[in-house]
Parts: structure tokens; sequence; C-alpha cells
């Protein structure tokens, strides 16, 4: 089971408060480190970064511009420049091969509904 930095931090301060008040006053939430918002979000994952589509008989290697990424580190659609300079939009994960892929951490993260303007495409 994959669980973010995030939701094991909402566990750990669940598991405090269950402690006597004195205890929770002594071990509590001040010696956990205080961070950002971003750092909280971070997600591991691991993406495609070329692809090709499944079942095709065209097998042109595309670039990944840009992937989805939901709280679990899922991703659900690709944005793809293919050969021909044409970018794809809202490719479903589940119709591309990865060709290349890499791991990498992002902070925030970018769910599938988020328009096409407000994307940070990779170089």
């Amino acid at each position: 089971m994959k669980i973010t930095r995030k939701q094991l931090r909402r566990i750990l301060l669940n598991e405090l408060k269950k402690l006597p008040s004195y205890a929770y006053y002594d071990y509590g939430v001040d010696h956990i480190p205080n961070k950002t918002k971003a750092h909280e979000d971070i997600v591991g994952h691991t993406w495609a970064t070329h692809v090709k589509r499944k079942g095709s008989a065209n097998k042109k290697v595309g670039k990944v511009m840009w992937h989805s990424l939901d709280d679990d580190g899922n991703i659900d659609v690709y944005d793809v420049e293919w050969p021909d300079g044409l970018v794809e939009t809202n490719i479903s994960a589940n119709h591309l091969e990865h060709v290349f892929s890499e791991s990498h951490e992002n902070e925030g993260h970018q769910h599938k509904d988020t328009p096409i303007n407000k994307r940070k495409y990779k170089n």
C-alpha cells in the first residue's frame, strides 16, 4: 500500500490525539517539523516520458508534455507531442504504452480536470 507524507502525518496526528493530554503536551505536535503545503503534498510516482499508442499500427513515439497526478500517485491522462508536432491532450493512460519511464516526486498535484491553459508542460 502506498501512502503519501500528508496521509502519514494525518495518521500520526490522530494517534497523538489519543494520548493523555499531559503526554500530548510533552511529546505532541511541537516536535513534528512544520512543512509547507507543497512538502506535505509530495507524491512519488513513475511516469512515461515517451509513449506510443497500444495496439496501433502506427508505432510513432511521442514525448510526454504533461500528466495528471492524483493524491495517491495515479496517472489518468497524458498530453503528448507526436513527431509531426501535433500535441494531443487528455489521452487516457490505458491507451498508451510506455517506451521510456522515469520516477520522481511531484510537489503539488495536477488533476485530470486541470484546464489545458493551466497545465505546466515539461521541457
